[in-house]
């Protein structure tokens, strides 16, 4: 959970460390992802510019993740990504407004199986969704709570 973007623990694998706390590149996790489509396109684009800088060969991969990005937070409420850390896992993120209006990510590892579909992704942002609820009312009971501390965006499809 948070901004560490690590992704898809797929936990109880003895002697085996996921990749819990590695570093990825901001578009490349589902949870740089989240964080990334949450901006306003102002910030995205001045991120954007700046990964342009330091990886200049990559600038269309940047610009399609970036694109890909924003439109998987429109659509679905969340974003992903597939097998960074363990193969036939994925990991599904969502952007919340925090304490002081600061910005963070609430994440999950699924089987990459389980999204599939339109209709698991909205199963799984639901899923997702009642998970940061509970981590919002947990700000909300805090004393320096703000009003805007619920889910940035639950995407577009009917609950």
């Amino acid at each position: 959970v948070g901004a560490a973007d690590s992704e898809a623990l797929g936990g109880g694998q003895a002697g085996r460390d996921p990749g819990i706390g590695q570093h990825r590149p901001l578009l490349g996790s589902s949870v740089g992802r989240a964080l990334f489509a949450a901006m306003d396109p102002d910030q995205q684009l001045s991120v954007l510019n700046q990964r342009c800088v330091i990886s200049p060969l990559r600038i269309q991969e940047w610009r399609e993740s970036a694109q890909d990005a924003t439109g998987q937070l429109r659509r679905f409420g969340m974003c992903h990504s597939e097998g960074l850390s363990i193969p036939g896992w994925s990991g599904i993120a969502m952007p919340i407004k925090g304490l002081e209006g600061r910005t963070f990510a609430i994440s999950l590892g699924l089987r990459t199986e389980s999204l599939d579909s339109d209709v698991k992704m909205r199963d799984a942002r639901l899923s997702l969704a009642a998970t940061a609820s509970r981590v919002a009312s947990a700000f909300q009971s805090s004393p320096k709570t703000t009003s805007a501390q619920r889910p940035v965006n639950q995407g577009s499809q009917p609950s």
